[in-house]
């Protein structure tokens, strides 16, 4: 597994003011940052859900964690 190159860009907008919009409206008015990818090419390194959900349950097998099987409709976003 590999990172992807990035750079944080501060964006709070009307958060300062309303810090509820992170719960009311995470998607549209509650962002915190914005990412900004260095190299496009690095998005092809990363997991996608089904990859994460795996590897997650690989962990949780080599644990003495109360098993719970993951399924690939348990979203991690």
């Amino acid at each position: 597994m590999t990172g992807v190159q990035t750079c944080a860009l501060p964006i709070y907008g009307d958060l300062r003011q309303s810090p509820e919009l992170l719960n009311d409206s995470p998607y549209q008015d509650g962002w915190i940052l914005e990412i900004e990818i260095d190299n496009i090419d690095d998005l092809d390194s990363l997991l996608d859900n089904s990859e994460i959900t795996d590897l997650f349950q690989e962990q949780l097998d080599e644990e003495d964690y109360p098993k719970e099987e993951l399924s690939d409709t348990d979203s991690i976003d």
